[in-house]
């Protein structure tokens, strides 16, 4: 855990924003990536659940009530202990979603970042409605109760205090770009002047 080359780096923002995208990248630079859903949707197997956005919900809010506000992080840094044991040293840890949890990250990992991803409400809906995700919204209104019960966890509140914020309205490929420059920046890789402005 005092590894001095090890580099931990969260991402939140809400459903559909654009974080599965930063892991994407990320992964392209030997990043380890850990999703606090699944930690969520592992939790719904133990339970005997069939894994659906209800359920999910159901059992985050469940996990936060028996165990604390940070249960979720809580697991999840086991399961980073875990890949750091494996050999990783770039850890992605995709959805966190409160200072809490943030709290727990930073306590852990001294160095650790948090990327928070934006996009605007309707570009979000319009991303949850086509890609029809198992646990995606598939109306305005399950869409408006998703972000309800997410911003009700404080998930502005990390928004507000990440390091770095990624405005996630360009094209994939411009998306691409900015998130691997971030991640170049983290690993200070150099490239030579142009590579990446096209």
């Amino acid at each position: 855990m005092n590894n001095q080359n090890l580099l931990v780096v969260g991402v939140t923002g809400l459903p559909s924003a654009g974080k599965g995208l930063v892991s994407e990248v990320a992964n392209d630079y030997n990043f380890k990536t850990i999703v606090m859903g699944d930690v969520i949707r592992n939790e719904c197997k133990n339970r005997g659940l069939p894994i659906n956005r209800e359920n999910s919900n159901k059992v985050m809010m469940q996990l936060r009530e028996e165990k604390g506000a940070n249960a979720v992080a809580l697991v999840t840094i086991e399961w980073i202990k875990r890949a750091i044991e494996e050999g990783s040293t770039n850890i992605m840890v995709d959805g966190i979603r409160s200072l809490h949890e943030i709290s727990v990250f930073r306590e852990n990992f001294p160095n650790f970042i948090l990327i928070a991803v934006y996009a605007a409400p309707q570009v979000r809906l319009e991303r949850a409605m086509s890609r029809k995700r198992m646990d995606d919204a598939f109306s305005r209104e399950a869409f408006n109760k998703r972000d309800n019960i997410e911003l009700g966890l404080g998930i502005g509140d990390a928004i507000a205090r990440s390091d770095i914020l990624i405005l996630s309205g360009d094209s994939i490929e411009q998306m691409k770009i900015k998130i691997a420059q971030i991640i170049e920046n983290f690993l200070n890789i150099t490239k030579p002047v142009g590579v990446l402005n096209g």
